[in-house]
């Protein structure tokens, strides 16, 4: 990293706890923190479903590093409290056959869909009391963004360094340990029981991660720099 980054400017990461780990290396730089422009337009967030159904979403490719297998063992454990829950997953992938063994074995046929691909999740985060990601490992879980944007709470394993910019407020959501069926339905039963936070409230977490908002960080960023090499 220190041969790549020696003649650089500016550095900018996306997350504060990247810049912690490249601060530990690069101990003499300015490092900024812009977030990963995820959100895309202006999110009007929908009113929370008011049936009784407990639902919640899940997004991605259907493989093993994303955890489904084992947010499915979850909705075993949280159906013995709240036998209304309704699971849907969105993604295909390899996983497919497996994940629909262990939907029949544990008997969630009625409980759980996999919806395969869709071209937006945007629906569904609409339909959904709150989101789950259930990954062992992250590069950045946009989805979660994606998530607060249409006002919706958020559970996620310890799998991206996001979550520091994310999880700002205990009413934001909860974050447990990687491969933790009990931790996954506990968190998604206590996240239940409680009121949540208004919509609005929630989206407002991520606005930093708006386009326009990177847009004027990075713009900002780049007339400083331009007006210092005038000066000089």
């Amino acid at each position: 990293m220190q041969f790549l980054l020696r003649d650089s400017d500016h550095i900018v990461t996306v997350s504060s706890e990247l810049a912690k780990d490249t601060r530990s290396v690069l101990t003499d730089r300015d490092i900024k923190v812009i977030p990963l422009p995820v959100v895309w337009d202006e999110y009007d967030p929908a009113p929370l479903p008011e049936d009784d159904t407990l639902n919640v979403l899940a997004a991605g490719r259907l493989e093993p590093i994303k955890g489904f297998h084992i947010l499915i063992q979850a909705i075993a454990l949280v159906k013995k409290q709240c036998p209304a829950v309704r699971l849907t997953i969105c993604g295909e992938g390899p996983e497919r056959s497996r994940l629909e063994n262990l939907i029949n074995t544990l008997e969630l046929q009625d409980n759980i869909v996999l919806t395969g691909y869709v071209s937006s999740i945007r629906p569904w985060l609409d339909a959904c009391r709150m989101f789950v990601l259930s990954s062992q490992a992250e590069s950045y879980g946009a989805v979660l963004v994606e998530a607060l944007a249409a006002g919706r709470q958020i559970v996620s394993t310890r799998c991206t360094p996001a979550l520091q910019d994310l999880m700002l407020a205990p009413w934001v959501g909860e974050v447990v340990p990687v491969d933790d069926p009990s931790g996954l339905a506990d968190a998604i039963l206590r996240l239940q029981s409680q009121p949540p936070p208004s919509c609005e409230k929630l989206a407002e977490i991520v606005q930093p991660f708006h386009l326009a908002e990177g847009g004027k960080r990075y713009l900002s960023l780049l007339t400083s720099e331009f007006k210092e090499q005038l000066a000089r």
